[in-house]
């Protein structure tokens, strides 16, 4: 003869999973918000002629923060960056803020010239004329 009882389910304890997604969603959030972290630039203004392909850049904020193409470092490692750029022949463009202190571009065009690098620019906001 078949017992009536029937058979217990255990019951799943759904708050630890709804805590590890929570922590996961955090965690992508926080992440992609240091993905993002570029300089932002105040281009001086003038007129120059434009560059024909791709450069890479060198971006100089007010503060003498470094950062090339986008990603922010060090002096030295944009200088580094820049010299195996150049051997790859592209072209170097130097974007400092309005307000970076002119020696700090002027020493930093200095030594990526100094490291065999021709192909070196400045970038101009506002009107450029070929």
């Amino acid at each position: 003869m078949r017992s009536s009882r029937r058979r217990a389910f255990p019951d799943i304890e759904l708050t630890p999973l709804i805590d590890v997604l929570f922590i996961l969603i955090i965690f992508f959030v926080v992440t992609t918000s240091f993905v993002r972290s570029q300089l932002v630039i105040d281009l001086p203004s003038g007129k120059g002629t434009s560059i024909t392909g791709s450069p890479v850049v060198i971006s100089v904020d007010p503060e003498g923060n470094f950062a090339f193409e986008n990603a922010p470092m060090t002096r030295e490692e944009a200088l580094s960056l820049a010299e195996e750029s150049s051997r790859n022949n592209k072209d170097i463009l130097i974007a400092g803020d309005n307000k970076t202190p002119y020696g700090t571009i002027a020493s930093l065009l200095d030594d990526i010239r100094a490291r065999g690098v021709d192909k070196v620019s400045l970038a101009l906001g506002g009107n450029t004329s070929p």
